[in-house]
């Protein structure tokens, strides 16, 4: 688990200063979504929100992966996130429902 972050963000940091810090941060998340005792999946309204945060830093991954090296409207970012977050609560509301 330690060996795989540093294979993937090795290629990330070819592509730039930029990229590799978003590419770690998503990792960290990743870590806080899946890793117990973070695992913030057992709270519902965290679940939702550190879910759906991975939307914006896939939006930035793109954005510096192609060579912008300015900050993207922080709308775009805003509404990244928000649009995550609807879809990040329907799919966990359709889950309890069949539940």
């Amino acid at each position: 688990m330690a060996v795989l972050p540093r294979i993937g963000l090795l290629p990330a940091s070819l592509l730039g200063h930029h990229f590799l810090i978003v590419a770690a941060v998503l990792w960290i998340m990743e870590c806080v979504d899946n890793i117990p005792p973070l695992t913030s999946k057992d709270k519902p309204y965290l679940d939702v929100l550190s879910e759906a945060v991975n939307n914006p830093l896939r939006l930035l991954l793109g954005w510096y992966g192609i060579g912008i090296r300015l900050i993207p409207p922080v709308s775009r970012i805003l509404a990244h996130w928000m649009i995550g977050t609807f879809f990040m609560t329907v799919k966990r509301f359709t889950e309890y429902r069949l539940r």
